[in-house]
């Protein structure tokens, strides 16, 4: 019995040494957006003017 108290309290000591070390230093920072994913997208010019375009089988495509 008293290696399972024993054990809950080394337990219980280590996690607020834990949270009281995380609570100190703070979360890590976020990391900078990665260039080679994000750039492409800043060259598309998405325009307010919608195209349309009627389908062989009559149907309205807008793109």
């Amino acid at each position: 019995m008293k290696y399972v108290i024993r054990s809950a309290v080394v337990t219980l000591v280590v996690l607020t040494a834990l949270l009281a070390i995380a609570l100190i230093f703070g979360a890590p920072k976020e990391p900078p957006p990665m260039q080679r994913i994000t750039q492409p997208f800043k060259e598309i010019h998405v325009g307010k003017e919608k195209k349309q375009f009627v389908a062989r089988d009559g149907a309205h495509l807008t793109y």
